[in-house]
């Protein structure tokens, strides 16, 4: 084990290190009731989808590497063809936050600026549940 170069030298000494990790929000649980009959009854576990959005944008260690702005990237600076490599670069993510701004008359516009993280962090809670809410729909 030690040829490995790992970080820990034992399992308690990896057990010890993984219960120093930040929790996050608590697991819930709730009993599914079926129609029909089961061996076993059935639990589903889950958590609090608001708090762990909430648990990640506190979290300094990640605060680098979380991004929200979607963007539109091309091959070359004519911008002839567009480049998709995740949901940010899609026409959806930059559809809602459009259509966020314009609905939105009474937000100042430099919430969205990544140099005021705090504005930045509550005008995406905004953003995300006024998502969730109206549920738009885009073209195919």
């Amino acid at each position: 084990m030690k040829t490995l170069g790992l970080s820990f030298a034992s399992a308690k000494d990896l057990r010890n290190r993984a219960e120093a990790l930040p929790t996050g929000p608590p697991w819930m649980c709730k009993l599914i009731e079926t129609v029909y009959p089961t061996k076993h009854k059935i639990y589903l576990y889950y958590r609090d989808a608001v708090e762990c959005l909430r648990s990640l944008m506190r979290n300094p260690l990640l605060k680098d590497y979380i991004e929200f702005t979607p963007r539109r990237l091309y091959k070359s600076a004519e911008k002839l063809v567009r480049v998709y490599t995740e949901w940010l670069s899609g026409d959806a993510a930059w559809s809602m936050q459009v259509t966020f701004i314009l609905m939105t008359p009474k937000f100042n516009h430099s919430l969205f600026s990544l140099h005021d993280r705090k504005n930045y962090q509550l005008a995406l809670l905004y953003w995300v549940l006024f998502y969730l809410l109206t549920k738009p729909t885009y073209p195919q």
